[in-house]
């Protein structure tokens, strides 16, 4: 099995985050409520956010434990995965609007410390 690489994941988290803020630039939440395929979208990016932080080597997280909820982002990830009928569109726009801002700072942060510290 492949050696998993933890840079190349953060990228994609960072990525699927960079989309969900794109797509929400300039739309309310009454927009976003009214519109599926938005709404799917960006459940998908979630998705694809909580996946690749089960993906993370174990010893990245516990090396990182502080830098972002993992327990949480891969629970939201379950949750829109196997609760798809049930999904709370309200937690998802608060997730897309106010957590994946916030997510983005982070890995921006981190990912610009580590440059830092390459020869």
């Amino acid at each position: 099995m492949p050696q998993r690489n933890d840079d190349i994941t953060l990228q994609q988290i960072a990525k699927a985050g960079d989309k969900i803020r794109q797509w929400l630039m300039g739309i309310s939440r009454d927009e976003f409520v009214d519109n599926e395929i938005l709404q799917s979208a960006v459940i998908r990016q979630l998705e694809i956010i909580g996946e690749g932080v089960s993906r993370l080597t174990p010893e990245f997280r516990q090396t990182y434990p502080a830098l972002l909820p993992w327990a949480q982002i891969k629970a939201l990830r379950n949750l829109l995965i196997h609760g798809y009928d049930d999904i709370d569109i309200d937690r998802v726009w608060k997730v897309a609007t106010e957590d994946i801002p916030r997510l983005a700072n982070v890995l921006q942060t981190f990912r610009g410390s580590e440059d830092e510290h390459e020869p």
